[in-house]
């Protein structure tokens, strides 16, 4: 299978979202390279949570859509073939 790249928006929190909580830490800045939740008991190391939260965010957004839409395809195309078939 080959490579491939799949852009996320601009504006996604990669590295500031809490990939355990969902909690972003807007006073988070780029100097801080890892940060604690003291209300979770959490540590997070900026580029782990970062390659985290892009992982999941893959999963979530873009392979759901790419299946959702191969699925349709598979469907699709089953359809077709049932109405080749006529009794």
């Amino acid at each position: 299978m080959a490579p491939s790249f799949h852009k996320v928006d601009r504006y996604f929190p990669s590295s500031k979202l809490c990939n355990n909580y969902d909690i972003k830490n807007t006073t988070l800045k780029l100097s801080n390279t890892r940060w604690t939740y003291s209300s979770f008991c959490t540590t997070n190391d900026r580029d782990i949570n970062e390659t985290l939260n892009l992982k999941a965010y893959y999963y979530k957004e873009i392979k759901t859509k790419v299946e959702t839409a191969r699925s349709k395809t598979l469907v699709d195309n089953a359809l077709i073939d049932v109405r080749s078939y006529r009794i």
